[in-house]
């Protein structure tokens, strides 16, 4: 069963001749496993099977949120607007960069109780270069007191209790 398996896999990566990299999309060709060159414009790019391969991703503008953080006596949420512009540092150095985004909004927003836009903005752009992405816009969506939730009694019963005035 494995054998048929590996021809499978085998003749797969033959007819992966060719890689397409659409307007929207940057690319970076690895060479056994190295990297070998940083495609930004679309095209097609000719692949030398088992010697070439390709991590592709877009490069057009994306929004990653916080999910919701508790810090202080306060529940916020923020939006992240960003792209990459650096593929290399993005898809190659930092393994996720969507869920290091969202760690980094998280960590700010935990430090940072009373944070407002312009402070996320700020913070988030002194790294951008750092992370090979570029922020468009940070938005602070939502800031509310923490919901409570109360389990009790043996009947698996919920009580929210919202504490917002």
């Amino acid at each position: 069963m494995r054998f048929i398996e590996i021809i499978v896999e085998y003749f797969s990566e033959l007819l992966t001749w060719a890689t397409i990299v659409d307007s929207d999309e940057c690319a970076i060709r690895l060479r056994f496993g190295k990297v070998g060159k940083i495609i930004l414009s679309p095209g097609i790019y000719l692949n030398l099977p088992f010697v070439h391969s390709f991590v592709v991703s877009s490069n057009a503008l994306r929004c990653t949120t916080s999910g919701q953080v508790v810090s202080g006596d306060a529940c916020v949420e923020a939006v992240a607007r960003w792209r990459i512009i650096t593929p290399f540092l993005s898809l190659i150095v930092i393994d996720d960069i969507e869920d290091f985004i969202q760690t980094e909004l998280q960590r700010k927003l935990f430090d940072n109780p009373d944070a407002d836009n312009e402070f996320l903005k700020s913070e988030l752009r002194k790294e951008q270069d750092l992370i090979g992405v570029e922020f468009d816009d940070v938005v602070l969506v939502s800031r509310s007191r923490p919901t409570m939730l109360h389990l009790s009694g043996g009947g698996n019963q919920i009580f929210v209790e919202n504490n917002s005035e």
